[in-house]
């Protein structure tokens, strides 16, 4: 359904960058795989970040949890997704 689409970023293992406070802090998070939808596609991004994407965050994000990463991954990261990012589609599956 999305293969004849260039309105959306698929991004994987790279840094959402959400505030100039978090890259000072160098507080870097990232999901394992995230989509954002209603942009533009065809621009090849290092990294997402937020106030150069027009304030545009993940709409799905799935995060791939293991034992050793489901502390962090259930706790501050869930937390930063649901709460600043505000992601309506956030999934976690265990490798």
């Amino acid at each position: 359904a999305l293969a004849d689409r260039d309105d959306y970023f698929v991004g994987g293992n790279m840094f959402v960058y959400f505030s100039s406070e978090q890259a000072r802090n160098r507080d870097f998070r990232g999901p394992d795989f995230f989509v954002v939808l209603n942009v533009d596609g065809s621009r090849e991004r290092l990294g997402w970040v937020v106030w150069e994407e027009q304030g545009r965050y993940p709409d799905v994000i799935i995060e791939l949890m293991s034992p050793s990463t489901k502390q962090v991954d259930t706790g501050k990261k869930k937390s930063i997704y649901c709460q600043t990012f505000r992601t309506p589609n956030y999934r976690k599956s265990y490798r």
